[in-house]
């Protein structure tokens, strides 16, 4: 086949019919752009337009892949009952072409399908991913609950690290609506329930409105040993969306025996009544150093505490409209 022959062959013919590239553009299905790349040659008609071009023109389909008219002594007649030895080139490419464009029709139907459903996914997905950053990061859509999930180290963590003078943990926070308040406490508990509290920090009287929808809080907290190696003073550090708070507490009971600590890890949605635990300290009451860790991280309303021990919890809790 030669491009350019096929596309003067196409050009002249057209031109003899009195017919316009729109005419055949309208009539293929095509652009008139791709009927002017035919006819100069940069371009070749698609195998599944070769019959009908061929007959819109009168011209078999042999002319056409030749570029070229048969003269009157190239043409053989073509028996009513034809052999497989009498088929002429004309009948063959004619069959060529049914064949292979069955057999293209039926991979386009697949390969639609496929397409198809692959959009549909891809849209599906594009759809919840862009509903899911609203829903986190703006206001068009009503949420009623707040989730807490802890975020990996950052520089805004070292910065803040520095200013605490301790280890920091960060927390990635996504507000409800009707947030008015926040505050901050630590609590002591023993196997008797709730012995002691203190408050860190509180906040109240907030527009809901003025209070984004995603926001970042760092939390510290940690113990300080004294002259004499035990440990004496609790510290603890916080920058929350209502303002950064830090100090020291040294009346804790049992914190001269030793601690364990911990500090939330696991993504957990804030209990509208008693908040969320973000950090936990194990004391011994026996003042013997022996520690077991009670599970006291997280939406919980009151720490199981062994006997012979008691808990410390950092706690953060939020009021509503």
């Amino acid at each position: 086949m030669n491009n350019q022959k096929t596309g003067t062959l196409i050009a002249e013919t057209r031109k003899d019919l009195n017919l316009t590239q729109k005419d055949l553009a309208e009539n293929l299905h095509v652009s008139i752009q791709a009927v002017s790349k035919w006819e100069r040659g940069l371009s070749f008609p698609d195998v599944l337009l070769l019959e009908p071009l061929a007959e819109l023109l009168s011209l078999s389909v042999s002319e056409l892949l030749a570029g070229e008219r048969k003269t009157p002594t190239q043409e053989q007649p073509v028996p009513e009952h034809p052999t497989q030895e009498q088929l002429v080139p004309e009948r063959l490419v004619q069959e060529s072409i049914r064949i292979s464009t069955a057999q293209l029709g039926s991979r386009i139907k697949k390969w639609r399908k496929r397409f198809l459903s692959t959009a549909a996914l891809l849209c599906a997905f594009l759809l919840l991913l862009g509903g899911f950053y609203l829903y986190r990061h703006t206001k068009l859509l009503p949420r009623n609950e707040t989730s807490l999930s802890q975020q990996e180290p950052s520089a805004e963590a070292l910065a803040t690290a520095v200013a605490f003078g301790g280890d920091v943990v960060l927390y990635d926070l996504v507000y409800a609506d009707n947030i008015t308040g926040e505050s901050l406490q630590l609590e002591l508990w023993t196997p008797e329930g709730l012995a002691k509290t203190w408050p860190l920090f509180a906040a109240r009287g907030d527009d809901p409105r003025t209070r984004p929808r995603h926001e970042t809080i760092a939390l510290s907290a940690g113990v300080d040993f004294g002259r004499d190696g035990a440990p004496d003073t609790f510290r603890y550090g916080a920058a929350l969306h209502s303002g950064i708070v830090h100090g020291t507490l040294t009346d804790i009971p049992y914190l001269s025996a030793g601690f364990s600590s911990s500090f939330l890890e696991e993504r957990v949605e804030v209990h509208p009544e008693y908040g969320v635990v973000l950090a936990c300290f194990n004391l011994d009451t026996t003042m013997q150093g022996q520690w077991r860790t009670a599970p006291c991280l997280g939406a919980v309303e009151k720490p199981t505490v062994p006997e012979g021990q008691a808990t410390l919890l950092v706690r953060l809790t939020y009021e509503y409209e």
